[in-house]
């Protein structure tokens, strides 16, 4: 590899730039790497100076935590509380489902069907619950400071969603580049993501884990990188690099040890030869199979539709060929 790792990149994605509809990417010069962007909604995020701030619909958001920059993309959310600025008691009809209940501040919120307190550590410190919810009206209990607070369907927490008076859905959002075959390694190539990811607190995802970056045509005919999410039994929270080709799984390499905090990796893949690395380590090979054509990209999912989970997405580099083992190591 050459000094600079993106002297041989086809594709660089660093969030920096961006206006209504458009995420620039550092490389190509040319625009052709530029990726398309559209929410059907506004959207909260904080700036870098720590201020909640509203993006207009179809804006990106560049969010800023401990002094790092990442690109915010959420799945489409409610938020069930009326007022998150004043919660005091509200009163929020429940299904027997899986909700995240989330707030900043040092107070707490009760469930008082349940009994249940989750207890904030900090102004600047979220607090999440996931539980299974109940067939009722519940009613919450508020004390002390409590500030955008949650209440959504879902069995993981995404970004705060401010209500005045009324519930609020927050749209999906969609960052894809379509028509890319000339930046995607068709025979051989490397997709590399570096993400912020909280295991402890921010994703419990199906088994059917949370797509971070995929390239090709669909799921079907797609190589991608998988996080686990919390409720996937032996591959809770843990890194999967994938290839399916005409819809038969061709490689599948998952990582041995959990992961949480800024995660990179990079999966290097050809024809008999696909390859897993993160955070500095390699992790595991599949000697067979095949690579599938295409020439899409997507963040968050295997087609178009949106993001199905939280992504900070911090960077995304792709190569045209399968990097050796130390280059591979060295980017991560």
């Amino acid at each position: 590899m050459a000094n600079n790792k993106f002297d041989s990149a086809s594709l660089v994605l660093i969030p920096s730039g961006k206006k209504v509809g458009k995420v620039y990417c550092q490389k190509p010069h040319t625009g052709a790497g530029d990726f398309n962007f559209s929410r059907a909604s506004t959207a909260g995020y904080f700036d870098e100076a720590g201020n909640y701030q509203i993006a207009a619909i179809n804006e990106p958001r560049f969010e800023w935590v401990n002094g790092r920059c990442y690109l915010l993309l959420d799945p489409t959310r409610q938020n069930l509380f009326l007022n998150t600025l004043a919660l005091a008691t509200q009163d929020v009809t429940l299904t027997a489902a899986t909700y995240a209940l989330s707030f900043y501040g040092t107070g707490s919120v009760k469930n008082e069907n349940t009994g249940v307190t989750l207890v904030g550590t900090g102004a600047a410190q979220r607090v999440i619950l996931i539980f299974t919810g109940v067939a009722a009206l519940v009613t919450f209990t508020v004390t002390g400071t409590v500030t955008r607070a949650n209440m959504e369907l879902g069995n993981s927490a995404t970004s705060p969603i401010a209500t005045e008076g009324t519930t609020v859905t927050r749209a999906a959002e969609i960052l894809t580049l379509s028509a890319a075959t000339a930046l995607i390694g068709q025979t051989e190539g490397t997709i590399f993501v570096e993400v912020l990811y909280d295991a402890s607190v921010e994703n419990r995802a199906p088994t059917a884990g949370q797509p971070l970056l995929t390239v090709g045509t669909d799921i079907n005919n797609s190589t991608y990188i998988l996080l686990k999410g919390g409720n996937d039994g032996g591959y809770s929270n843990k890194v999967v690099g994938v290839t399916v080709n005409g819809g038969v799984t061709q490689a599948i390499i998952a990582s041995a040890a959990q992961v949480s905090g800024v995660i990179k990796i990079a999966y290097p893949y050809a024809a008999g030869s696909f390859k897993l690395f993160v955070n500095g380590a390699k992790l595991g090979e599949d000697l067979s199979g095949t690579v599938p054509a295409g020439g899409n990209i997507f963040f968050g999912n295997f087609s178009a539709a949106g993001a199905l989970f939280t992504i900070r997405l911090r960077s995304s580099i792709l190569y045209k060929t399968a990097l050796s083992d130390d280059d591979a190591i060295l980017i991560t």
